[in-house]
């Protein structure tokens, strides 16, 4: 017989700024079949900074995991990443949302249009997008999802559910604001037997990975719960912590910094690309140095790793991470190259 769920309940505070959550999570003790987490996202107007751009009205949202989103010329508005630990084994299937407090905020605003990405190294000039004249016409609010599911990622075994949500809504014709001052999310969850098949297994517990995992997740007390805890492999841990990968005309010049992670408790080697080339499958360069990589963090417990080269001598995706800043009192979406290894 099935044991008896165990509803276990927590609120906690994130930040300085007034942004609570408060988590219900429902397991079953013994078989750790999870079903659902419900989290209540609260937004307040003390999170809420106006500033202007070019003569529009930009607001953002002073608080963690929080950004600006929006199609070029479409208004700019505040989206809150919330992310969720879930049981292991686990994965997110889908949410549901409800808008349970949603108020007018005062005031006629005229927001931002939303601007592209631009890389850092690109002096410019960047000309300004500006209002798509059918959006900003409309008299329907441009946020009519509440929320969204993007997916489950797996942090050094641990699995946490990310979610978009959407505290703000604006109606372009009537300039108005609206503030989701609390969004109740269910997130529903499933077994994927594809998605656990490339489940890693580690040699040991990292507890820098779980400090991270545990600052960066709404639910950090549920890793004292029972059922969350990350699968633990058979093989027997080396002790390698940082792992540097180089040109093999390279290695001499990084020696003293091998010597030296190792002398202060990291203990260090490298690779070569050469020998990764040679030694691991993969359809091109950068997925056989991702191969090397996971067989190191999976069966050495590296914890480290050290890309020693541009992408001259380390091929990259060619990608770029986003993110916003304040240059010369003017708020630039930037992209930056990354490599996503």
């Amino acid at each position: 017989m099935p044991s008896q769920p165990c509803l276990l309940k927590s609120s906690f505070r994130r930040s300085a700024a007034p942004f609570f959550l408060t988590a219900w999570v429902l397991v079953q003790v013994l078989g750790l079949d999870a079903v659902a987490l419900e989290v209540s996202v609260v937004t307040t107007e003390a999170e809420l900074v106006y500033s202007h751009i070019e003569g529009y009205d930009l607001l953002e949202l002073d608080a963690e995991k929080c950004a600006l989103e929006g199609e070029p010329g479409a208004p700019w508005l505040p989206v809150r990443n919330v992310h969720v630990l879930l049981p292991n084994g686990a994965k997110a299937g889908s949410v549901a949302v409800t808008a349970i407090d949603e108020v007018p905020l005062k005031g006629t605003h005229l927001i931002c249009p939303a601007q592209p990405p631009v890389r850092v190294s690109d002096p410019g000039p960047h000309p300004f997008v500006e209002p798509d004249p059918g959006v900003y016409a409309s008299a329907s609010g441009v946020r009519p999802e509440v929320a969204k599911l993007i997916d489950t990622v797996i942090i050094r075994g641990y699995h946490v559910a990310v979610v978009q949500v959407y505290p703000v809504d604006y109606i372009p014709a009537k300039g108005a604001l609206r503030l989701r001052r609390r969004i109740d999310l269910t997130v529903e969850m499933v077994t994927d037997k594809a998605f656990n098949a490339e489940k890693a297994f580690y040699p040991s517990e990292s507890p820098s990975f779980t400090s991270m995992v545990a600052a960066d997740v709404v639910n950090p007390e549920a890793m004292m719960s029972g059922g969350y805890e990350r699968p633990l492999g058979l093989t027997p841990e080396d002790d390698i912590k940082y792992l540097l990968i180089a040109d093999g005309s390279m290695l001499d010049e990084f020696q003293p910094l091998l010597d030296w992670k190792t002398k202060k408790g990291v203990p260090a080697v490298a690779v070569t690309l050469e020998w990764i080339y040679a030694n691991f499958d993969g359809a091109d360069q950068q997925e056989q140095i991702k191969a090397c990589i996971r067989e190191y963090v999976q069966h050495n417990g590296v914890e480290w790793v050290c890309l020693a080269g541009d992408s001259e001598i380390i091929p990259d995706r060619d990608c770029y991470m986003s993110y916003e800043t304040t240059l010369d009192l003017s708020l630039i979406h930037i992209s930056e190259p990354t490599r996503p290894y």
